[in-house]
């Protein structure tokens, strides 16, 4: 049971670690925080794809040389800050964007790839590796499934209502504070 739930927890980390709204409201997030304007902010989706992907090549480098759980916890610590940073400059625009100005942007993006970089480097690779592991052999194909379930019901629960939530919220910071204390 232990390793069932630790298996789960896993799985809502990585699923609910904003890196399915980061890839697919990406363009979204950056026209409100640019005011409406979209030019550049379409492409974004793929390069955070991108960023994720890259993130995976460097754990099968990283994974051997650090070790598993180092991996691990630097990914979800580096995670978790960028996280409440981008609900911060987010949420706190009015207050922040002033005294950054043209720096606003470029960090809030910077702190995208971050999360895609750092998920795609620990959280991902290692809570599947880890999943696998805890479960005893009989139970693995059940438990793995079942921990995926969950994990990805709620992911797609979060990414059909992030709309809903930023428009009832007044914008997406909360959703990221909530993101940063799941993965925390």
């Amino acid at each position: 049971r232990r390793n069932f739930l630790l298996t789960v927890a896993m799985m809502l980390g990585y699923n609910l670690s904003g890196t399915l709204v980061i890839a697919n409201y990406a363009s979204e997030i950056f026209a409100e925080a640019l005011n409406g304007h979209t030019d550049g902010a379409r492409g974004l989706a793929v390069f955070v794809g991108a960023v994720q992907f890259l993130g995976l090549i460097s754990a099968a480098v990283l994974v051997d040389r650090i070790g598993r759980r180092p991996l691990l916890l630097g990914s979800c610590f580096l995670t978790f800050v960028c996280l409440y940073s981008i609900a911060a400059l987010i949420g706190l625009k009015s207050a922040l964007a002033p005294a950054l100005g043209e720096l606003h942007t470029p960090l809030l993006l910077s702190l995208m790839v971050a999360v895609e970089y750092a998920v795609g480097a620990g959280l991902s690779p290692i809570r599947v590796v880890l999943s696998a592991e805890l479960m005893p052999n009989a139970y693995r194909p059940l438990g793995m499934a079942l921990g995926n379930a969950v994990g990805w019901a709620l992911a797609l629960l979060s990414l059909f209502f992030f709309p809903v939530l930023s428009a009832m919220l007044g914008g997406p910071a909360p959703q990221f504070c909530f993101f940063g204390t799941v993965v925390a």
